[in-house]
């Protein structure tokens, strides 16, 4: 009975965990899969017992090779990983499995899809963002502010001044340089409110720098700094 009880608590237990239980014999071979795991996995937990890991899941083969051999539990690791579905962000972690006797009788694998982790993390990031955008709109009115006058003297000026060609030169100029102003302080804002998936490839740093620094203007001369 307590046997019994035993194998029913442990069973419990493994179902109702929120994490994936891979457990293997000293030949990789698949003797525990809880339901998470199956489900994280994307395959039937009852069709992979007595399988080896290699045929589920290669990086958990290596790592669980690496457990078995330096007899030593191995820290967590982030890694991609497929599934019927498509790759999905995983971390996992090893034991390795004792007898009374301290005999290795296999080694266990804990893991979890981190795909709801990372979109958590995306939103917090964007929110932060956004929250950003509050304290740097009030720089931007500023910045926004004197190219505007700019124009608006000009414009002021123009019907008594039209007739001088030098200072019809200079209208011109002027105005389109303070609207091309203008029109990349506002798609700087845009662009840091706009969440934007990561794309990896050269950039311009001097370029990256510039923009960022277009935002932060109006606050770099409030503080003196150059």
């Amino acid at each position: 009975e307590q046997m019994l009880e035993s194998k029913r608590l442990y069973e419990t237990i493994l179902t109702h965990m929120q994490r994936g239980i891979l457990a293997v014999d000293g030949h990789l071979q698949i003797r525990t899969l809880n339901h998470k795991g199956a489900e994280i996995l994307g395959v039937s937990a009852d069709e992979v017992l007595d399988h080896t890991v290699d045929d589920l899941a290669l990086p958990f083969a290596d790592i669980l090779q690496r457990t078995l051999q330096e007899r030593q539990n191995q820290p967590p690791v982030e890694t991609s990983m497929r599934r019927p579905d498509g790759p999905f962000p995983c971390e996992y972690e090893t034991s390795i499995l004792l007898d009374g006797r301290n005999r290795v009788t296999g080694a266990m694998i804990v893991f979890q899809d981190l795909t709801e982790r990372r979109q958590f993390e995306a939103e917090v990031r964007r929110m932060d963002r956004l929250a950003s955008v509050g304290t740097l709109a009030a720089g931007i009115a500023h910045e926004i502010k004197n190219p505007l006058v700019s124009i608006q003297t000009f414009a002021q000026l123009l019907p008594e001044r039209f007739s001088e060609e030098a200072f019809r030169d200079k209208f011109g100029v002027v105005v389109q340089s303070e609207i091309t102003r203008i029109n990349r302080l506002v798609h700087s804002l845009l662009d840091f409110a706009r969440p934007r998936r990561c794309q990896r490839g050269p950039v311009d740093l001097h370029d990256l720098i510039d923009r960022a620094l277009t935002l932060l203007d109006n606050e770099t001369r409030k503080k003196h700094i150059d």
